[in-house]
């Protein structure tokens, strides 16, 4: 062995019934280690940050009573749990060279992830149609966004990722395992022992990443635009007085 492959850790790749098949990959200690070091500090960050910003969205009973700060609670829970459980198992598999955990929690780590960061869009996204509403239609806003309307969509940002994910989970479509080329448990691309097609993986990232973009590009333009109008129109009111 060269003097380059002693310093090279071997990537331990399982399979999906969770068995240490082969490695697969090497990369350089110090790499690792680097990649450890800033997951487990973005870990800490994002706890840290997220609970000063619940506790401080429920200790205001100003704020407590807009819808808006239900969709930011939720969205800062939906990253509450992604940093208290993702970020140090993805912490682990740098300190580790690979996952090292079995495939059950395996699952378990793929399927918060997804439905974490699923909710983290589908919170962004109703920010961000709140934002519309109440200054595109703002008549139809108390009707939209009603004490019944909020809490049954913030219960679509937990459910809809879910639903999503359960032709992965269940083996119908798509499957879920340790991806050596992402590094982490999730829906299985190539990178995962006996890939299955990534048909279902492209579709899922796919839609997630698309809808945000449609309704931002929709949303964004109409804002400036009506924003723009009620700012002449106080500025030419102001000059004709």
């Amino acid at each position: 062995m060269s003097a380059n492959e002693t310093t090279l850790k071997m990537t331990v790749v399982y399979d999906n019934s969770s068995r240490m098949l082969q490695t697969m990959g090497t990369n350089p200690q110090g790499v690792l280690d680097i990649h450890f070091v800033l997951l487990s500090s973005l870990s800490i960050a994002g706890i840290v940050v997220n609970l000063i910003t619940v506790a401080a969205l429920l200790q205001s009973p100003r704020l407590r009573s807009r819808a808006t700060t239900a969709f930011v609670l939720n969205l800062s829970l939906a990253d509450l749990l992604f940093s208290l459980f993702n970020g140090p198992l993805d912490s682990a598999v740098f300190y580790n060279g690979g996952w090292a955990y079995g495939r059950a929690l395996c699952v378990l780590t793929a399927t918060t992830r997804h439905v974490a960061v699923g909710c983290s869009l589908a919170s962004i996204q109703l920010i961000t149609l709140n934002r519309y509403v109440s200054v595109v239609r703002p008549r139809a806003y108390g009707r939209i966004f009603s004490q019944g309307s909020c809490l049954l969509l913030v219960s679509g940002c937990w459910l809809l990722p879910a639903v999503l994910l359960l032709p992965a989970t269940s083996g119908l479509w798509g499957q879920m395992g340790y991806d050596a080329l992402d590094w982490s448990c999730t829906v299985c691309g190539t990178g995962c022992a006996d890939a299955e097609p990534v048909l279902y993986r492209t579709v899922l990232y796919v839609g997630a990443g698309l809808m945000p973009v449609l309704l931002f590009a929709v949303c964004y333009p109409r804002l400036f635009m009506a924003l723009r109008h009620s700012r002449r129109r106080l500025t030419s009111h102001y000059l004709s007085r």
